[in-house]
């Protein structure tokens, strides 16, 4: 009685330790085990093997030491393998006692494997190369997902390779058994590799550097710096955005792109000057492009960014041009957002700063050494020693409900003026006062201005 327990004991230890989780492949239906499985160099275990078609009902792989010993695993459902029994059989034949090539049936009774042979016969075409069956050891020693499966043991019981079917062939049999050091192909398959996981991420199936093109969208990540970095050099493009709205990184990649194309060439300053993104045309639906401007309630600043901040990166070699790699982002963004993006010609309502009378001077004339600056603080705004664009582009930028500002003054000289700015940028006429004190107003116009604009995919 206590030897059953014992021995019942030992068996169940023994089937939990080989009954681990296995997985099938898609494309062959093989099933593996994860576990220490046997590679080059290793000695083949002398697990007892289950025979057909042979004068012994159970073999080791010691059984045929001394001899060049081809474990080939297969399957009746595989096509290949089957068209590769006339190879196998041939080259036994030819080589006789030095080799044994042993066909190992993957998960398949002697019954199966039996009435296959026996359908074969029928049909003249014999297997008669001593078959595994009934195996649940040897097959799981190594790792595979499709077959076949060439395990090549030498003459001591060594692994010496493990390959597909194509390597089992006269030359390289007889240049082994003539003592060569034959390189074969490999077939190897990294076991550690999730296929159920994104590759190269933590290291599954590589390095998280080993890509030859890279592009990654994310949501916003509080824990990062925000960031623009655009860079090309002669090993890489390397283009990083993190924490930036959808038309901050718009506006980076177009204005960038200006430069490489036949495109306005202050389109980029244009862009960047921009703050208030009005040299954007927003014609889409999608609440995440309409998201400008960045609330100024700082409570308010952590939803907003976790609602329309992103981070994106894109690396690519250098066989791409910056204007590919460019054009890339943008389309990279496009998808990402399901929207469509483009430089356009539009007729957009602007406002022209001109003089009130030419024949006068624009305020104070500047004497002496001035150091050029804009201070825009205690709610008004400096201009000293700067040129006359400098007005136009600040009142631009801080006018948070004014349309574009230009400069059609003609004035060539650098001014020198302080206006209160901030108290009156919701209100033209309170400002036109402020500039009047230097011969100068604005004056609404239309104009036809190349900007940003941004559609739904499905308009186009």
């Amino acid at each position: 009685m206590n030897g059953s327990i014992f021995k019942y004991f030992t068996i169940s230890i023994l089937s939990a330790i080989l009954s681990i989780r296995t997985e099938k492949s898609v494309a062959q239906g093989v099933t593996i085990s994860k576990k220490r499985y046997l590679t080059i160099g290793d000695t083949i275990p002398d697990i007892s093997m289950k025979m057909f078609n042979y004068t012994d009902s159970l073999v080791k792989p010691s059984d045929f030491r001394g001899k060049l010993l081809i474990l080939d695993i297969w399957a009746t459902w595989c096509k290949s393998c089957v068209e590769n029994f006339p190879k196998m059989q041939s080259l036994q034949a030819e080589f006789g006692d030095a080799i044994q090539i042993l066909p190992i049936a993957l998960n398949e009774s002697e019954d199966v494997i039996k009435k296959f042979y026996k359908k074969r016969k029928d049909f003249g075409r014999e297997i008669y190369l001593p078959t595994v069956v009934d195996d649940s050891l040897m097959t799981r020693q190594f790792y595979f997902k499709t077959i076949s499966h060439v395990v090549w043991i030498n003459q001591e019981g060594i692994i010496m390779a493990i390959t597909g079917s194509r390597p089992v062939n006269h030359k390289i049999i007889q240049r082994i058994l003539h003592g060569e050091n034959v390189k074969l192909p490999l077939k190897y398959l990294d076991p550690a590799f999730d296929e159920s996981k994104p590759l190269l991420v933590f290291g599954n199936g590589g390095n998280d550097t080993s890509f030859t093109v890279r592009s990654l969208f994310t949501r916003y990540k509080p824990h990062i710096r925000n960031r623009s970095l655009i860079w090309s050099s002669s090993s890489e493009h390397f283009f990083s955005l993190r924490n930036r709205n959808a038309l901050q990184m718009y506006t980076e990649f177009y204005g960038h792109l200006s430069h490489e194309i036949e495109m306005d060439i202050n389109l980029k300053q244009m862009f960047e000057m921009d703050y208030l993104k009005k040299r954007v045309l927003i014609e889409c639906s999608k609440e995440k492009i309409k998201n400008w401007p960045v609330p100024t309630d700082i409570y308010k600043v952590e939803e907003y960014s976790h609602r329309y901040r992103y981070c994106y990166e894109l690396n690519l070699p250098p066989s791409y041009t910056r204007k590919q790699a460019l054009e890339k982002a943008i389309d990279d963004l496009d998808f990402f957002l399901q929207v469509k993006s483009e430089i356009d010609v539009r007729e957009v309502e602007c406002l022209a700063l001109v003089r009130i009378n030419k024949n006068k001077p624009i305020g104070k004339s500047i004497r002496g050494h001035i150091a050029p600056k804009v201070d825009r603080a205690n709610d008004s705004l400096q201009i000293a020693n700067m040129p006359m664009i400098t007005l136009s582009k600040e009142l631009t930028q801080r006018g948070r409900n004014l349309p574009i500002i230009f400069d059609e003054t003609g004035y060539k000289d650098n001014i020198n003026m302080q206006i209160a700015f901030a108290k009156y940028t919701d209100d033209t006429a309170k400002l036109n006062s402020e500039l009047s004190i230097y011969n100068l107003v604005l004056v609404p116009k239309k104009s036809l201005l190349k900007v940003l604009v941004i559609k739904d995919r499905n308009e186009l």
